[in-house]
């Protein structure tokens, strides 16, 4: 995950409208996935298989778990979550197997998927804040951050496995990934019961 914010970070600075064509690009995809059926397919999966996951998720997003139309959207809504993380596990793992700058491929896809860049003004970059104010300025833009690395799900841990943030970020970027796509597939929730 490190290596995807590093290359986030330098890419943004160069291209301070990073975050809108990774999120222009998420939408073109959940589009099309919406198109053949693929969202809705995942809706119904999730609410078989993972209710009581679809119901917390409900609850999260501000939806009534009782109402079976908010119900589904939510399942949609986490349908949606699931295929872009997929997506975005695959395309983290051909630029790694290619050498490719992460960041510089998805801002490329975006393009090639129709997004305008606006006019360029060069964003100056930040004076170094002190380690612990950075550390915890990541941690609140985390949560609101639009960015490859950021598109995950959130949940509680199992108690045999990492239970913080430092552990995960100790983890090999290979450990990490295959520990984030087990645990995605398990609880997209997880990350969210992650201590500092």
């Amino acid at each position: 995950m490190e290596e995807i914010r590093g290359q986030e970070g330098a890419f943004s600075r160069e291209h301070s409208d990073y975050p809108q064509a990774v999120q222009f690009l998420a939408e073109r995809r959940l589009a099309q996935y919406d198109k053949v059926g693929r969202i809705d397919r995942g809706a119904r999966w999730e609410l078989q298989n993972r209710p009581e996951v679809v119901q917390r998720f409900a609850e999260e997003t501000g939806r009534d778990p009782k109402d079976d139309d908010q119900l589904y959207e939510a399942a949609r809504d986490l349908a949606g979550r699931v295929l872009i993380n997929k997506d975005r596990l695959e395309v983290i793992q051909d630029c790694r197997e290619t050498g490719r700058n992460i960041a510089e491929s998805v801002y490329d896809l975006a393009l090639d998927f129709g997004f305008k860049p606006p006019a360029a003004t060069p964003a100056a970059p930040p004076a170094q804040a002190p380690a612990k104010e950075r550390v915890e300025r990541a941690k609140e833009q985390e949560v609101h951050a639009t960015s490859l690395s950021a598109m995950q799900g959130g949940g509680s841990p199992h108690p045999e496995t990492v239970t913080s943030r430092r552990q995960l970020l100790e983890m090999s970027p290979a450990e990490a990934d295959a520990y984030i796509r087990k645990m995605d597939a398990i609880d997209p929730f997880w990350d969210r019961e992650l201590t500092d």
